[in-house]
This record gives structure tokens, sequence and C-alpha cells, in this order.
């Protein structure tokens, strides 16, 4: 069974939403029949982190179902590159380690966990110092973000395979994405002990983002943790988008939270996160020092 991506895969939810159109029902098939599944993406021009990280959760359901995948690498040298870097042709078979030191790697291997992956947000920030200054304060904010959605996947997903976390630097923008994505029960189910009357996996996805309505199951974050990640959204002027099942919803700095009901399923969670690296928002190590001399 060959399913071919020859279009771009951007890390916007409607482009994931894209991506799983395609991908699902040949994942779907494979899973229940047995059969042999190619991922053909020798013309794709574009992946980001989100595809990424869709991509190593359906090799790992598939692995974790005991079946048989090829992936055929993209031909355009810099996204294989970026393939290599992220460590999906390792994944494949089709390629060595990443090598993270590279001068040209602007992202870091994509990684599974299934417990708290206190490297995994050591790697994110050692790549955002290599290519964007910046302060402690501002890493202390990133750092906490990484380690919400970490904690949400351990505490909520109860997914089979873990989670999985990517990231990738856009030095120009002075911009880090993050993603992390699971493949568990998804945020409705999460919340449905404590709130049974949820209409929609968009709805239910809205709800997280409420700081008085979330599961509030365990003593690691509060709740789904993801009312905190959307404040840091709105000071930081970043971006972030949440999918779980049919539903997923976006904001945009200080914008409201939009909703939607996807066509395609995401057969979990999946959190994209853009943050912007701005010491002018959370102070610089310079004025830190000033204030400690004072």
């Amino acid at each position: 069974m060959r399913v071919r991506v020859d279009f771009n895969v951007d890390d916007t939810t409607k482009s994931t939403e894209a991506l799983l159109k395609r991908l699902l029902p040949a994942w779907k098939a494979a899973e229940s029949s047995g059969a042999h599944l190619e991922l053909d993406f020798a013309d794709c021009q574009y992946l980001g982190p989100a595809a990424m990280a869709l991509l190593f959760a359906l090799l790992a359901d598939l692995d974790a179902h005991g079946r048989k995948w090829t992936f055929v690498p993209p031909k355009l040298q810099r996204l294989r590159a970026y393939c290599q870097f992220s460590g999906l042709l390792h994944r494949a078979g089709v390629g060595g380690p990443p090598n993270r030191d590279h001068p040209d790697n602007v992202t870091i291997p994509t990684r599974t966990f299934s417990a708290y992956d206190a490297q995994a947000i050591e790697d994110i920030v050692r790549l955002v110092r290599r290519f964007i200054p910046m302060s402690t304060q501002t890493e202390s904010v990133l750092r906490s973000s990484i380690a919400e959605l970490i904690q949400n996947v351990l505490d909520h997903a109860k997914s089979p395979t873990g989670g999985f976390i990517t990231a990738r630097a856009f030095s120009h923008e002075r911009e880090v994405r993050f993603v992390v994505a699971d493949t568990g029960i998804g945020v409705r189910r999460a919340l449905s002990a404590r709130h049974p009357n949820l209409g929609s996996d968009a709805d239910a996805v809205v709800a997280a983002f409420d700081e008085h309505r979330t599961s509030q199951t365990t003593a690691h974050n509060r709740g789904l943790g993801l009312y905190h990640l959307s404040e840091m959204v709105r000071y930081n002027g970043g971006e972030i988008a949440f999918l779980s099942n049919t539903g997923s919803a976006e904001r945009h700095g200080a914008s409201a939270l939009h909703k939607r009901t996807m066509d395609q399923e995401f057969p979990g969670t999946m959190a994209i996160v853009r943050f912007r690296v701005d010491d002018a928002l959370y102070g610089s190590d310079a004025e830190l020092a000033a204030d400690i001399e004072l």
C-alpha cells in the first residue's frame, strides 16, 4: 500500500489536517489489514516540526501493531537534510544518526518520551542558544512552556507509545517552534469524568484552555496546563494550535481562542507552539546583573 505526499506541510492546523487526510486512511488500513505501507515523500518540498511529530507518532503506532513500513525520502536536498537532522531518515533505516552539531542543523532529533524528559527541554534550549541569543529569564519561560506540554502527555494522554517532541529554530524570525504529540485518549475523554456534557471534541479542546474546567487529576500541573500556556502565548505574541480527535483550537498572540471542528481526525493530541525569543518581554541578563549590583 503506497501513500504519496507531494505537497508542503507547514506548522498550521489546516496543513497538518491535510497531511492527516492523506495519511490516516492508509495508516488505519495498514494497521487493520497488515499490508505493507510505503510512505512516499519524494516530491514533498517542505516539512516542519508538526509533520515530523505526526510521522514519528504514526510510525510508532505501526511498529506497536507489528506492521511493516518503508519511507521514501524527499528528493529535495535541503528537505532531505532536515529529515536527516530530525532523525527521520535514521528512524526509517535510510540514513545514519543525526549530527546535532552540524552548522546547518536547525532542529533537534525527534524524541520519544514515556517519563518526564528533562533532556528534551535541554536539547531545545541548546538549539535556540546556538542560533538566537536569549536571557536566562526568556529561557525560563521557554522551559516551563515545554515542560507543561510534556507533563500533560504523561498525566492525561494514556498513550501506548508515549509522547513525541521536536523543535526547529528560525533565526531570522527569532522564533522557535516546538511540537508535542501523542496517540492517546484525547482531550474529550481526559475531561469526561469531570465534564461529561461536553458537546464535541472542539468544545473539549476549548474547555481544556479554561483554568476552571480542566481535569486536575495530578499534583504535577494545573489541569491540562493549557490555560497557562495560552497566557504565555498572549504575552509572548506567539501562537499555539492544539488538535485532539476532530477538535482544534488556535490562538495568535492576544487574539481570542478560535475553535474549529476538523474534517479529519487526529488520533490523540498535538500542540504546535511558536515562541518568540524576545528578551524585551522578560528582561535581559544585563538588567538582572545591574539589579543585583544595586
